[in-house]
Parts: structure tokens; sequence; C-alpha cells
């Protein structure tokens, strides 16, 4: 059993102890596989990062 997931299970540990039912996350890139290898689900709501540009304005990435 990895870190990641022996934290996770602390964490449900602690939420049980406390009487909490549910907990939510934001992550991105490898947080998230993380985060669904150890049991999280993947929300129909969920934050989105977006971005207004000036118009016109070129944009280098």
């Amino acid at each position: 059993m990895g870190l990641g997931r022996r934290l996770v299970t602390a964490l449900v540990t602690g939420m049980r102890e406390a009487g909490i039912d549910d907990a939510v996350a934001v992550a991105e890139g490898s947080g998230t596989d993380l985060l669904l290898a150890c049991g999280f689900k993947i929300e129909a709501r969920r934050t989105a990062a977006l971005r207004l540009d000036h118009p016109g304005r070129r944009r280098f990435s």
C-alpha cells in the first residue's frame, strides 16, 4: 500500500470518527490519478479554468 493510499485511509478513518460523511477534492494531473486510485470519483459538477483574452491580442504559449 503506497503512501497516498495510507494518507487517504487515515483521512477516511478520521472522517468517520468525526461524523463527516463526504469529502471533496480539487486536483489536476497526477494528483487526479492518485485520488481516483484511492477511491474518489469524478463528479459531474466540477470547476473549469477559463480565460477571456483581449480581442486582437496575440498570445504565445
